[in-house]
Formats: structure tokens, C-alpha cells, sequence
């Protein structure tokens, strides 16, 4: 009786241990959480606004969320006032989607480059063309 009390102990004892062989399930993402990205060249493209270039740019959508990263580098050999800038995306038919604003500071100074990173909650996916305008106020 004795041997049967040991042998129930170690069966439970190596059922405890192991889980039952239960494995636990993973968590399945929704698949309708897609991230990605827009690449279109008008997006994408490196662009010059006066002493300031645009370039780097890229724009991710997570669901409806749109995230817009790009680095301002200031080429000349001057600070200069920029403090914030308009960033207007637009779509195939050259209609204007929305406007965004980046801010880089006051000052970009000379030949610093600053990332601007700007979200909004529309869906960007659309759109075809960036177009930057300085806006000191």
C-alpha cells in the first residue's frame, strides 16, 4: 500500500510539473490590424524648400492612424526661424486630403538636421503627394 501511496504522490508530483500536458494557447491578433506602409513616390521623395531638405520621409498607417517621419536639414551656413512648418498631403487627383503641421523649434541651426515625426487619425493610405510650406508666425 505503501508503494501505491508513493507511485499516486509522483504521478501527481510529474502531472503538476508538466501541466497536464496542457499547453497554454497563444493569443491570435485580429488580423484586421494591418500596419503598413504608404510608398508612393510622391510621398516619399526627398524635397528642397528653400535652404531647408526634406528627406528620409516615411509614412506608416496602423489601422486608421497615420504616422508622418521626415528629417529637416538645414543646408546653408546661417541659423535661420522656422518654428513650424505645413505638411499637405494630397491625393491622385492633386485634392488636398489634410494638413498637417511640423514643428522642427524656433531655430534650425546651420547644417543640423531635426526629425519631425507627425500622427493624425486618417487613414493616409490614398495619398500620392507631400508638400511642405514654411509658416512663420
Amino acid at each position: 500500500m505503501k508503494k501505491i501511496g508513493i507511485g499516486f504522490l509522483i504521478t501527481i508530483f510529474l502531472l503538476g510539473m508538466t501541466g497536464c500536458g496542457c499547453s497554454k494557447k497563444e493569443e491570435v491578433k485580429s488580423e484586421d490590424n494591418t500596419v503598413h506602409g504608404n510608398t508612393n513616390e510622391g510621398v516619399i521623395k526627398d524635397r528642397e524648400l528653400g535652404v531647408l531638405k526634406f528627406t528620409n520621409t516615411a509614412l506608416v498607417i496602423d489601422d486608421d492612424t497615420s504616422k508622418l517621419t521626415t528629417l529637416v536639414t538645414n543646408e546653408s551656413d546661417e541659423d535661420i526661424q522656422v518654428e513650424n512648418f505645413d505638411i499637405i498631403a494630397k491625393d491622385i487627383d492633386g485634392n488636398t486630403i489634410v494638413v498637417l503641421q511640423g514643428y522642427v523649434g524656433d531655430i534650425v541651426p546651420k547644417r543640423e538636421t531635426r526629425e519631425v515625426v507627425t500622427e493624425c487619425s486618417i487613414d493616409l493610405s490614398h495619398a500620392t503627394n507631400i508638400e511642405y510650406s514654411i509658416r512663420n508666425e
